[in-house]
């Protein structure tokens, strides 16, 4: 899509690669195909631990998938955004081949078949022969995430941030939105 940052649901700023290694306990070479959420990764080290689950997890541990080499259950993978610099909240669902997105403010979501548009080049959010399925993981996303409740976070933390800007003015810093590298600074390349 041509972006470089990561306030977006695309596949190439949402989908992070996690990789876990314990010789010995783990299939070699294995990769989990179903999407799963950072609310796994909690539970899956607490049992990796030994510990017990903590009570009201939303995740589950993935610990016995890396030892056998099967794949999970499927379930909706959910993540959000707030971005203080001026973009509203939104949230995305991942549930098997479909992808949904919903911006605050915005009535019609974004959605992609991940199956059959992997690169997310064709939003099928206002598609009608979509509108079963749209309407069902919206409503699934939903009991995930409240957009005003999000919008009403934001406002907030917009005024934290106006604050904050405030303070290093005060103290004299000078404020750092990006992080000023030449492109000769990367060593790795």
């Amino acid at each position: 899509h041509g972006l470089y940052w990561k306030t977006n649901f695309y596949e190439g700023s949402a989908r992070i690669p996690m990789i876990f290694s314990y010789k010995g306990h783990f299939q070699e070479n294995f990769r989990l195909k179903t999407p799963i959420g950072l609310v796994d990764l909690a539970p899956t080290l607490l049992e990796i631990g030994g510990a017990k689950p903590l009570p009201d997890m939303d995740g589950m541990s993935i610990l016995n998938n890396f030892k056998t080499g099967e794949e999970p259950l499927e379930r909706p993978v959910v993540a959000f955004l707030e971005d203080n610099k001026g973009d509203n909240p939104s949230a995305m669902l991942r549930l098997g081949r479909y992808k949904l997105i919903m911006h605050y403010g915005y009535e019609i979501p974004q959605m992609f078949d991940m199956e059959e548009d992997p690169e997310e080049e064709h939003d099928l959010g206002a598609d009608s022969s979509y509108a079963e399925t749209i309407r069902a993981l919206q409503k699934e996303l939903l009991r995930w995430w409240s957009p005003e409740k999000a919008r009403k976070h934001w406002e907030l933390a917009a005024q934290e941030y106006e604050i904050l800007k405030e303070w290093v003015g005060w103290a004299g810093w000078e404020p750092l939105m990006e992080w000023p590298a030449e492109p000769g600074d990367n060593y790795i390349l």
